[in-house]
């Protein structure tokens, strides 16, 4: 009789040892899965943050390019004018009998004419510039603030799969769950919507600019 419950026992804690074996090995199988797919999901987020970083730089020096070449076309069309002025103002001054004093008041007046239209050339091209820098820095921010906040939940995530498998663990659970983590590696459609608005938003901002 005693030698029948010994080798029940024995048999019991073979049995429980396999069992406990092969929940390690779940556990390490599935801790493998799940660190793989997070690792997935945060180089997807990293990528998907680096490209929107491009394109939003990419809408901006565009919108600069074109706000440098507006004003820089108005700045020669500006000289353009004032030097042709400039050429036909002592025909013009003379046909109305004005020489002297006039013609050099009316020459100060034109040059401070062309002066001010380049200030304000200046100025406007200064504003834009500004502003794109401002619509800039602050897409930076929104996209930021999106990634951290992705990458946050896609930490909790993890630690709560974590937390389930060590759970099955202590409870001798051999489960395989790799399928379960599938949806842990792929980016939310909300997020990459999200960054495909701000990425049109900058482009449309920088296009007003030109």
């Amino acid at each position: 009789m005693q030698a029948q419950q010994d080798a029940a026992a024995r048999r019991a804690e073979e049995l429980a040892r396999q069992k406990q074996e092969a929940a390690q090995a779940a556990y390490d199988k599935n801790m493998g899965y799940l660190n793989e797919a997070y690792a997935n999901r945060s180089n997807l987020l990293q990528q998907s943050y680096n490209d929107a970083l491009a394109q939003l730089q990419a809408s901006y020096d565009s919108g600069a390019r074109g706000v440098n070449r507006n004003a820089d076309s108005a700045q020669q069309q500006a000289y353009i004018n004032y030097m042709m002025s400039k050429r036909d103002l002592p025909q013009a001054l003379a046909a109305q009998g004005l020489t002297g004093g006039m013609s050099e008041s009316a020459l100060a007046g034109m040059y401070n004419s062309y002066g001010n239209n380049r200030n304000t050339i200046d100025r406007g091209r200064n504003e834009s510039l500004a502003a794109l820098l401002d619509t800039l820095n602050s897409n930076r921010s929104s996209a930021l603030q999106s990634y951290n906040s992705q990458l946050s939940a896609a930490e909790q995530q993890k630690m709560a799969y974590q937390m389930q498998l060590e759970q099955a663990l202590a409870n001798g659970s051999a489960e395989i769950l790799q399928n379960k983590y599938d949806t842990l590696q792929n980016l939310d459609n909300a997020y990459a919507q999200q960054i495909l608005a701000l990425q049109q938003a900058a482009a449309q901002a920088a296009q007003k600019r030109w």
